[in-house]
């Protein structure tokens, strides 16, 4: 977290981000307003600072890709806003390796656990964490 200290929408997302981790890992449920509100505050801001209608298809797009697999009981509905603050936070490349990152070590979590359910959050955060220290 120490990387966002100059940043203070980076230091909100990283607390943010860890204690919604540990209430996943916990309780495998998070209380998803605290992310919504987040989001909506990247989507203004990141459509004022660099005006990018790729980025804006983009969340849409995965926003419409999110709520099918949480029809499909694929992905927890309180990880939609999670991945939504990456992409909205993260350049394209850097979003793309936090969730590799982040699915990768859900991946191993699972084959090593042997359960099917998994807290994803926090997989999430450690990606997000992974990048912010390694790009930053």
């Amino acid at each position: 977290m120490a990387v966002h200290i100059n940043q203070p929408l980076g230091l909100l997302i990283a607390f943010l981000l860890l204690g919604l981790s540990l209430q996943d890992f916990l309780t495998q449920t998070i209380t998803p307003i605290f992310a919504w509100i987040v989001v909506t505050i990247l989507l203004p801001l990141q459509l004022l600072q660099q005006p990018d209608f790729i980025k804006l298809a983009g969340a849409l797009l995965l926003l419409a890709i999110g709520f099918i697999l949480v029809k499909q009981n694929l992905l927890g509905s309180g990880d939609i806003p999670i991945i939504l603050i990456l992409w909205l936070f993260f350049p394209l490349f850097w979003f793309s390796w936090a969730l590799v990152i982040g699915a990768t070590i859900g991946i191993v979590s699972i084959l090593i656990r042997k359960r099917h359910q998994l807290a994803f959050v926090p997989c999430l955060s450690i990606g997000y964490w992974v990048v912010a220290v390694i790009f930053n």
